[in-house]
Parts: C-alpha cells; structure tokens; sequence
C-alpha cells in the first residue's frame, strides 16, 4: 500500500513551497532518497540532534541503493519521503516490532525546511500505516538532550516510558524511549 497524504506548508525561514506530498518510498525512489540522505546529513553535520553516531562513511553507505532497498517494501521495515513541489525534503523509517508493535526509527527533515509540517506529515504517514497493519502502538528512541525532537514527539501523543543506552563505534549515548498507543486494545471478555 502506498501512504499518501498532502499538506501545505510556508515559513518566512526558507523559500515558500506550495505542497508536501508523503509517500512510502518504492523501489523506482531508492537513488533519490539516497541522495536526500546525504543533502539532509550535509545540512546538519556531526554532532548533530538526531544522527548520533553517524559520519560521512555511515552515511555514505547506509544511503546507497542496495542499503536502501533493503529497508523498504514491507512489511517489516517501511521508509517514507516527503517531496516539497517534487524535491525531497524529509524521510521517516519504521520497522515492526514484536507484540503488534512499531518502531519509529526516525524522521529526519532538512534543516532548511524546518517548521512547515513536514515531520509531522511523515509521522501520520507512519502512524497511519501501521495502524492499517494492526499495530498497537509505535515507539521511537531519541537523545536524551534533543528536546527538539522530545518536544515534537509529545506534542504528538508520545509518553516518555523509560531511558536507554546504545553504542556507536564505542561511543554510549544515551537516549529517551518514547511511545503512542495508536488504538485502545479491547478486552475479549
């Protein structure tokens, strides 16, 4: 199923665009979400909210075609582009988890197009996708210090429900789990 959704977006901090589109990334999509990757890694650099432990090898790898292509398609993993009058501007990743359970791997959005919507038109996408696939809930995990994100994700129906560690390359970094029930589970009885 492809996910589709339309929004319109303006902010004086980029150039006005007259719509965002949302759609599940499908084979024929792969080189340019690639490369929106690699505009999206350029825009915010090392070091910053949301790409922990990532660096221009990491990035040049998890955006190839084959890399990409792997993650796409369903239903275990899912990937999502938002295009901005036909140009990428943002991404989001799901994977299916165990117990009727999503997870959010991330929505990333270029810098330069902050502020209009764009990630929470991804986040619907996502969200709207899973809900058709029976999912119970989506979980996503963010830097404890991205308050940012923190913040974007609360105000979209997401709890706070415990903290995490992962290692990148050695490096710890600690994150925030953060969870929305997409559909109130019903009692058999």
């Amino acid at each position: 199923m492809i996910v589709s959704s339309r929004c319109v977006a303006t902010s004086s901090r980029r150039s006005e665009i007259s719509s965002v589109d949302v759609a599940e990334v499908g084979p024929g999509e792969v080189e340019r979400l690639g490369r929106l990757i690699r505009e999206a890694w350029d825009e915010a650099g090392p070091g910053a909210p949301g790409w922990s432990g990532a660096d221009d090898a990491t990035i040049a790898e998890i955006s190839t075609s084959e890399a990409l292509l792997s993650r796409i398609g369903g239903p275990q993993q899912r990937m999502f582009m938002a295009t901005a009058d036909g140009r990428p501007v943002g991404f989001a990743a799901t994977r299916l988890m165990e117990g009727r359970s999503i997870e959010l791997s991330g929505i990333i959005v270029l810098q330069s197009m902050l502020g209009g919507g764009i990630g929470t038109q991804l986040l619907e996408a996502a969200v709207a996708q899973a809900v058709e696939e029976g999912c119970l809930r989506i979980e996503v995990h963010t830097e404890v210090d991205n308050a940012a994100a923190i913040g974007f994700y609360r105000s979209h129906g997401f709890d706070e429900v415990g903290e995490t560690t992962v290692s990148f390359d050695g490096e710890r970094v600690p994150l925030v789990v953060l969870e929305r029930h997409l559909v109130e589970s019903r009692d058999p009885a």
